[in-house]
């Protein structure tokens, strides 16, 4: 799959006008909201990323395989690699060494799953075992202050 064909939407998180106004110019581009009015106040507190279920799952009822990926982060390959394994095995993850988290004791040791790039597919089994009606819905936990403390 090439770029060019790809359908981007970009959350605005906080975009100030003249970011907005500029988006409308870039291909293939969509600029998308979350309805932070429905969501909790840990959820808008956009420092502890706990929006970002919330933007993958709206990005994967929009489309069937989804890259996700933090803003200030810059593709310097092409994705083909990424989006194949999307296709075979339903995600793509990438690895963060245990020294991102040097302080935590009941990680040492472990490699982490880096939440600023990952890729999902609505027909993996993470996506269907969490979707509404097929298992435990993860979203109405996210909702809950209890889910980061």
């Amino acid at each position: 799959m090439q770029l060019t064909r790809a359908q981007i939407f970009l959350y605005d998180l906080g975009l100030n006008d003249m970011e907005r106004e500029n988006s409308f110019a870039w291909k293939n581009v969509e600029l998308m909201g979350l309805q932070w009015d429905k969501l909790g106040a840990h959820v808008q507190n956009k420092r502890w990323k706990a929006w970002k279920p919330f933007v993958l799952s709206d990005a994967l009822q929009r489309v069937e395989n989804v890259i996700f990926q933090d803003a200030g982060q810059v593709v310097q390959q092409p994705i083909d690699l990424a989006w194949s394994l999307i296709q075979r095995d339903g995600y793509f993850f990438t690895i963060q060494q245990e020294r991102a988290l040097p302080n935590f004791e009941s990680v040492k040791g472990y490699d982490m799953c880096a939440a600023g790039i990952l890729g999902m597919s609505n027909s993996s089994i993470a996506v269907q075992n969490h979707s509404p009606g097929k298992g435990a819905d993860p979203v109405p936990q996210l909702l809950e202050n209890v889910c980061v403390s």
